[in-house]
């Protein structure tokens, strides 16, 4: 759908809610706004998340009586997150006892049963 709405639009950002609101008056020989100019007006102020786009079909769809009016309505178009203060990265280190079924294995004594050295050399074994 080609909606779009004729009059003048405000863009207001209200830091402290992340909160920004459309105001429009209506006015037959305003601006034509449709979706896209809208959105282009949010992305160069800087809003490209939390845009309610609910709001914005609702507010371009509005009835021919509420266009004709020329009453300023205004609507929330975007709502923001707040930033989650950063914490610091912490490493913990711990020291960790090996169990006692790994404590009685000797890993030099376990390979050597396993490795028949009689068949190397020294220069093949260590290089």
């Amino acid at each position: 759908m080609n909606q779009f709405i004729t009059g003048n639009l405000k863009l207001e950002i209200d830091d402290p809610t992340l909160e920004a609101r459309l105001t429009f008056t209506p006015d037959p020989e305003g601006t034509e706004w449709k979706s896209e100019k809208i959105l282009d007006l949010l992305n160069e102020k800087g809003i490209k998340e939390g845009i309610d786009l609910d709001a914005l079909d609702e507010f371009l769809s509005s009835s021919s009586a509420e266009r004709k009016s020329k009453e300023p309505f205004s609507f929330i178009i975007a709502r923001g997150t707040a930033p989650v203060d950063a914490r610091p990265a912490r490493l913990k280190i711990e020291h960790l006892s090996i169990p006692g079924e790994l404590q009685k294995l000797d890993p030099v004594r376990a390979i050597a049963e396993k490795t028949s050295f009689s068949s190397y050399d020294l220069y093949s074994i260590f290089f």
